[in-house]
């Protein structure tokens, strides 16, 4: 095995890494040209189908379709979809819609994610869920968890969005910033899971505005393009414009919000409604938080490590292993402190992560000897 010189240095990555992926935890997103392709991979398309009701002299009928040429019998369905994305803090791993589209889509809702060799993987909700869907009830926002030990949450490893990339300020964007919605809009993209990328720029200051879904007065931004259905829910990103006077070395990558939906009037004119995420992060302080044991594994099945939350915090590494299964170190971190060390496919220890009072903090990477 190769040294490593324990006099590292800080590789301040902006948006921090994503907790894990399936040899490192170095996050996939960069401040680059293909942010909007790497983020677009965090989102999920959420659908549900429900066979048709017609009431009849007060009798509620199901409505099913007969072919005259086969004579087989298929129901008449009701589908509604829309858009989602996946966050990650400390290791765990949210999903995000709108509350309407989670309201919506709650009966037998299938989620489709991103996929590492076919096109898209399936999931019912409800298995896969930690709870059910938190409500904001101040603003059009829905989050739950996911729960740790299943496949999803080891596909998720590359894909789901660190926190420290949405919004925490009560803001809107600067009007020159270039802004990108994402998600399925009329479920286009989701057959071979590619989302739809919708190109606009900011047109309001923070404004508040009736909900489409429920009248109810919430606070918004606007951008200049329209929404279209199913892509509701769906992340809105941004590369921020540093402000006049600040020194900066580059736009910063943020998410910015997520698609409410639209504002139109009798004329025709059509504007997007979006829910800043403030409110996204607001929601995610409500969730209840994870207690036990997470199991990690390697793509071709073996155990990786073993972790134990309390509330979601990381309390502890029980083992650290290879992908060979020979033991490696595991850290230090006792009682939500210490240090929990990060190997490459060889088991070359490249970094570590801080963790304090259960929070993973800075990411430290090693300096190899030459």
């Amino acid at each position: 095995m190769q040294t490593h010189t324990r006099n590292v240095f800080h590789l301040r990555i902006l948006i921090k890494t994503v907790f894990l992926s399936i040899f490192s935890y170095i996050s996939i997103y960069s401040q680059n040209d293909s942010y909007v392709d790497q983020m677009a991979e965090s989102c999920a398309y959420l659908e549900s189908r429900k066979t048709r009701v017609e009431k009849i002299d007060d009798v509620n009928y199901e409505l099913w379709k007969k072919s005259l040429t086969k004579g087989t019998l298929s129901p008449i369905e009701n589908i509604f979809l829309g858009s989602g994305f996946f966050v990650r803090e400390n290791g765990l791993v949210y999903l995000v819609t709108a509350e309407h589209v989670a309201r919506a889509t709650y009966q037998n809702c299938k989620v489709r994610v991103k996929a590492k060799t076919d096109n898209y993987l399936e999931f019912d909700f409800k298995k896969i869920a930690l709870s059910d869907w938190v409500i904001l009830n101040e603003s059009d926002v829905a989050i739950v968890g996911i729960q740790p030990n299943i496949e999803l949450n080891n596909k998720l490893d590359l894909f789901a969005i660190p926190v420290d990339m949405l919004e925490s300020e009560l803001v809107a964007p600067q009007k020159n910033d270039e802004v990108n919605s994402l998600g399925f809009p009329l479920g286009l993209g989701a057959d071979d899971f590619s989302p739809i990328s919708l190109s606009s720029h900011p047109a309001s200051s923070l404004i508040t505005q009736r909900r489409a879904d429920n009248n109810q007065k919430s606070t918004f931004f606007i951008l200049d393009s329209p929404s279209i259905p199913g892509l509701s829910g769906g992340p809105v990103i941004s590369k921020l414009t540093p402000p006049l006077g600040v020194v900066s070395f580059g736009a910063t990558i943020k998410v910015i919000g997520l698609v409410h939906g639209v504002k139109s009037d009798n004329t025709g004119g059509k504007l997007s409604l979006i829910v800043p995420s403030y409110y996204i992060l607001k929601a995610l302080s409500l969730i209840p938080k994870y207690t036990g044991n997470v199991v990690i594994k390697y793509g071709n099945g073996n155990v990786w490590t073993e972790r134990t939350y309390k509330n979601g915090l990381l309390m502890e590494v029980l083992f650290n292993k290879s992908i060979d299964g020979s033991d490696q170190d595991k850290g230090t971190i006792k009682k939500g402190n210490g240090t929990m060390l990060i190997y490459d496919k060889t088991s070359n220890p490249v970094g570590e992560f801080q963790v304090n009072n259960g929070m993973m903090g800075e990411y430290i990477l090693y300096e190899k000897d030459q």
